[in-house]
């Protein structure tokens, strides 16, 4: 759980916070609640537990970038919530609340001492819980901004001698959904290559993962006082720069508990090094697609295809590239056939291709 205190004594004021829900979608919905601003629906919560889960959920060397967080409530769909309708928090109802769908945004606004933070995310599951005799309720999910990496790719082009902060941004700058707000901290290391073995099918979470442990630095969104979503790039030095205390232990926090295991302590690292061979003049590689991946193309069609580089001699063996030399010659370059087994009439006068270099593939 990813809390900070910002005061010697933990405060948590109940009536200090409430949930708000806004109609602007990153599904591209228009329709808005409340006029465009925050509906304040802490009136229609449910009993059950509110739930905040984000940010790390261990310590281990290896967990670099945290998972999404998310934030679980009920809300009451009978005829005696705040729109007096029910079904006003079922999507597919006649008198559902206008623009509650999934994807619309959630928001926690928490306050401790006078301090308020808030977290947002987006509508993820929605479970109605029909009938006439039963709770008549809705329970939800919303995820942060994590969610976004996890379930897109954002294929990058190879990035030569930047460091890690560098590589970070360029890979969030290709996600269509940006977070309201970013703390990048300036990168320890900086890289020969980088980005030159990530095909483009592979999720951009993957890739922060990648930087975040060439670097040993954290990759996490937190709440914040403003935007409520802030996503965080540190490097390794900068926890370790840190001399203001976060929490002051004393006699007025009660049942706080802090374990301790010498299992937990690290007092050995492996490091494993993948060595890499550059060649600074230019080299023949080949872009290999097998004859079973043939894709059929049909007239007026266009298709994108990647296809990754390997070693001409070895060809299982994949490697990357940094200035792609494209001649683009039929029958030498590219060969279009009628079979997908590579035989049959020569198609290649009736294709045009175009080819770009994304570092591993083309």
């Amino acid at each position: 759980m990813a809390y900070v205190y910002p005061t010697t004594a933990i405060e948590l004021e109940l009536s200090g916070w409430r949930l708000g829900i806004v109609g602007a979608s990153e599904l591209g919905t228009t329709t808005k609640l409340a006029g465009g601003g925050w509906a304040d629906v802490t009136t229609d919560l449910l009993e059950d537990p509110i739930v905040l889960d984000y940010g790390f959920h261990s310590d281990h060397p290896s967990d670099r970038v945290a998972p999404p967080g998310t934030l679980t409530f009920g809300l009451r769909n009978d005829a005696n919530n705040s729109g007096n309708q029910l079904g006003y928090y079922s999507p597919n109802h006649a008198s559902k609340r206008l623009g509650f769908d999934f994807g619309i945004r959630a928001r926690l606004k928490q306050t401790y001492s006078g301090v308020t933070y808030y977290w947002m995310g987006t509508l993820s599951q929605i479970v109605v819980e029909p009938g006439q005799y039963e709770g008549r309720r809705v329970t939800c999910v919303a995820v942060d901004w994590m969610d976004v990496p996890m379930r897109n790719t954002a294929p990058t082009a190879l990035q030569v001698n930047k460091r890690s902060d560098q590589v970070f941004s360029a890979v969030l700058a290709n996600l269509a959904t940006q977070p309201t707000a970013t703390t990048v901290r300036i990168g320890n290391e900086t890289f020969a290559y980088a980005l030159d073995n990530v095909p483009s099918n592979v999720k951009a979470l993957g890739t922060f993962s990648d930087v975040a442990r060439s670097e040993l630095g954290y990759i996490f969104a937190v709440r914040d006082q403003t935007a409520g979503q802030t996503v965080v790039n540190e490097n390794r030095r900068y926890r370790s720069s840190v001399t203001a205390l976060l929490v002051t232990l004393d006699n007025t926090m009660h049942m706080l508990e802090v374990p301790g295991d010498r299992g937990d302590v690290l007092n050995h690292f492996l490091l494993t090094v993948y060595p890499r061979r550059v060649d600074s003049g230019q080299t023949t590689v080949v872009a290999k697609i097998d004859v079973a991946d043939a894709t059929a193309i049909l007239v007026g069609q266009t298709q994108t295809v990647f296809i990754d580089y390997t070693d001409p001699v070895q060809r299982d063996t994949k490697i990357g590239a940094t200035n792609l030399v494209l001649p683009l010659v039929a029958g030498t370059d590219f060969h279009f056939t009628a079979n997908a087994d590579g035989t049959g009439a020569d198609l290649d006068a009736n294709f045009t291709v175009t080819a770009s270099d994304k570092g591993s593939e083309v």
